[in-house]
């Protein structure tokens, strides 16, 4: 049986497998650069697929909303 995996398959399987461990040991938003990456996956959902540019910093505005709930993760990411 294990002569007739194909490797594509053993790769899927080990892929999938790996992925979800690796969800279950590092909850979202618990590393401190995960913030900024939260952020531009939201502008990218929103259409913006550039980054604004202002005071020569890259980024853009965001809704209170995003802020809010970020906010609750905060303190916890930078508590080592």
């Amino acid at each position: 049986m294990v002569n007739n995996l194909q490797p594509a398959k053993v790769f899927l399987i080990a892929a999938v497998f790996f992925e979800l461990l690796l969800n279950i040991v590092t909850p979202p938003l618990q590393s401190p650069d995960e913030f900024n990456h939260f952020y531009r996956a939201y502008q990218i959902s929103e259409g913006h697929f550039l980054p604004e540019k202002t005071n020569n910093r890259l980024g853009g505005q965001m809704p209170q909303g995003i802020e809010d709930f970020v906010a609750q993760f905060r303190n916890s990411a930078y508590d080592l």
